[in-house]
């Protein structure tokens, strides 16, 4: 059954909508533009978004891959090895500087630019569903409860009471997927 599509307009140029998505897991497996492929039956993949250079893939509990797009060995990075804050990846996204934006399931965002990791201000525990960043430069996360938006360096509430995930679309608008039925949400 499919949910009819509903338009919240947060701003004047920012949509939240509610849609019927199917999100799968798959078995990790990447190519380069080359041709090459690297694959694993061990990682789960849950998110993936690729720049000019690599196709970085957030996994459910094994960290984060990252794969050149000129071949070579794939890179993982953990928590242990690295600045993550968790090893389970639920959103991707690039900032307006390039550095990827990493959202965790149970320890908030991460910015890593290549170089340095950086922990984002903390959101209390929630259980990050996806992460994108609108045309502005602001970042926007989808939580197993709410909708959240970075402003002035704190976390705020968008809407309450949502489970789902966000994008956001080449026009800038965000773009809200919520899992529970009609009647259980409301408006932040």
């Amino acid at each position: 059954m499919m949910k009819s599509v509903t338009h919240l307009l947060l701003s004047r140029y920012h949509k939240v909508a509610t849609l019927a998505i199917l999100f799968v897991s798959i078995s990790a497996s990447a190519s380069d533009a080359a041709g090459s492929t690297w694959s694993s039956s061990y990682f789960s993949i849950t998110v993936i978004i690729s720049d000019n250079q690599n196709v970085w893939a957030g996994t459910a509990g094994q960290g984060l891959l990252r794969f050149s797009k000129k071949g070579g060995a794939p890179e993982i990075f953990t928590a242990t090895n690295s600045g993550l804050t968790d090893d389970d990846i639920r959103g991707l996204a690039f900032d307006t500087s390039g550095a990827l934006l990493i959202g965790t399931l149970r320890n908030g965002v991460v910015r890593f630019d290549g170089t340095a990791w950086k922990s984002l201000p903390s959101m209390s525990g929630e259980m990050i569903t996806g992460i994108s960043v609108d045309r502005g430069g602001r970042i926007w996360v989808s939580t197993r409860s709410n909708l959240w938006r970075l402003t002035n360096g704190s976390w705020e509430i968008i809407i309450n009471r949502i489970n789902g995930t966000l994008c956001v679309d080449p026009y800038g608008d965000v773009w809200l997927y919520d899992r529970k039925p009609e009647s259980e949400c409301s408006s932040g």
